[in-house]
């Protein structure tokens, strides 16, 4: 009877308990009900011991039965809470990264029977990401970046697990060793205003290599200022390039120092023309009496440069007989005036602010007016003398305005009438000949 009321009281507390045993692979799952059955079962086979004698102790009432104590609880799928992203490695770029991710149970458990997918993302330029297969629990995806940069992981649970996906993890791609050298800079300035270029030591990604130190060469061409060693420093070398010639100037490396990165970059930068202040003209030197010149003003900046942007208008001026003075209309900074002058004579060309641009005024050039196509020869000499007494005749080439040509050297005959003597040929120098004549009658 003892036995019965023993078991009675087991089977009175029943627990169920959940033992995982592991068989040929497959989980097998026994409850305290079968384990009950068969302690009972295994009872009622054994004799029952006879009963010792009650030794009939004195009951305690201020102490209570103890209560039986609970067994353990097993589960052979531990119940995944949440998503869990291990720290990453940091590298350089163009390094792949692995990161793994685990399913995990609310005390950080993998739960190894999760196969669910979870989305892993990246800011920056990361390539590598996207969905990540969980099987048993674990999971792992290759990254990698070419772009030297901090990037932050994340999770997203794009196929709705509902676990929880607030996991993250910095990695930092840091650039590679130094291959080449590279200049960033303005493209435009004017004359006068310096400008910086930035040189920069590069990885083969194109990233700063902040690390770099040695330093190069520059030289600017045409007669722009800053040529020489560039200091650099943590990767990056500064050079100041000035130029008072409106003109393109390109900056071109040389490894002198023999680093061995490539040096094949350059850079240009334009130099424009800065504010016009003066009024420059060009004129001919020389014009045929016959002919026409052109006077050609332009409008310059301080450093002689010619301002195409200016078209405000200046008046041109004339000494002597020539003609053409007047208001010069000037265009894209340019602008022509014709002169000319029948007079064999040098004139002052010159310029006057008529139209108050402030412009500075003061070019001025000579230009010479010269026959320059005979006509005709003209005699001159006394129209009477005393008979045996010989005089002097002239002979001088000249142009249709009667200016003697200087550079005609080509004879000519003169003819007398009646007794004279002294006819024949004229020997004629710089268009000037003379004959000497005489009659004694």
């Amino acid at each position: 009877m003892q036995l019965k009321s023993n078991v009675g009281a087991l089977l009175a507390s029943f627990i169920v308990v959940s033992v995982s045993l592991s068989a040929c692979g497959k989980a097998v799952e026994m409850n305290a009900e079968t384990l009950a059955e068969q302690a009972l079962a295994d009872a009622l086979a054994s004799p029952s011991p006879s009963p010792s004698p009650d030794p009939s102790p004195t009951p305690s009432p201020s102490q209570p039965a103890p209560s039986p104590t609970p067994l353990p609880s097993w589960s052979p799928n531990p119940v995944a809470a949440r998503f869990l992203m291990f720290d990453p490695p940091d590298a350089t770029v163009g390094t792949t990264v692995t990161v793994t991710i685990h399913a995990v149970t609310e005390d950080g458990t993998i739960a190894t029977g999760f196969n669910q997918d979870v989305t892993l993302d990246s800011s920056g330029s990361t390539t590598g990401t996207g969905l990540v297969d969980i099987a048993s629990g674990v999971g792992v995806k290759a990254i990698t970046d070419l772009v030297a940069e901090t990037v932050v992981l994340s999770l997203r649970d794009s196929v709705g697990t509902g676990l929880s996906v607030s996991s993250t993890q910095n990695v930092t791609f840091s650039a590679s060793s130094a291959s080449k050298y590279f200049l960033t800079g303005p493209e435009a300035s004017t004359v006068g205003s310096a400008v910086a270029v930035t040189i920069r030591a590069l990885d083969a990604y194109n990233n700063l290599v902040t690390t770099y130190g040695t330093d190069v060469t520059a030289s600017a061409s045409g007669a722009a200022s800053g040529s020489g060693l560039i200091d650099v420093n943590a990767g990056i070398g500064l050079m100041s390039v000035n130029d008072l010639t409106s003109q393109s100037v390109t900056i071109a490396l040389s490894d002198t120092q023999a680093t061995g990165l490539n040096v094949t970059a350059t850079h240009v930068v334009t130099f424009a023309p800065s504010t016009a202040t003066k009024f420059l003209l060009t004129a001919p030197g020389s014009i045929g009496t016959t002919s026409s010149g052109s006077v050609t003003v332009k409008a310059y900046d301080s450093y002689n440069n010619h301002v195409p942007t200016y078209g405000s208008d200046v008046s041109l001026t004339i000494s002597g007989a020539a003609t053409g003075a007047g208001l010069v209309d000037l265009v894209n900074g340019v602008g022509t005036k014709t002169i000319a002058d029948s007079t064999a004579e040098t004139v002052t060309v010159g310029l006057s602010d008529s139209q108050a641009t402030g412009l500075a005024v003061t070019s001025t050039a000579s230009v010479t007016f010269f026959p320059d196509t005979p006509t005709k020869f003209v005699l001159t000499g006394p129209t009477g003398s005393v008979a045996g007494t010989a005089v002097s005749v002239t002979v001088q080439a000249m142009d249709a305005f009667n200016n003697v040509i200087s550079n005609y050297n080509t004879d000519v005959s003169i003819t007398l009438t009646g007794s004279a003597s002294g006819a024949g040929l004229v020997d004629l120098v710089n268009g000037v000949g003379t004959k000497s004549i005489n009659d004694t009658v």
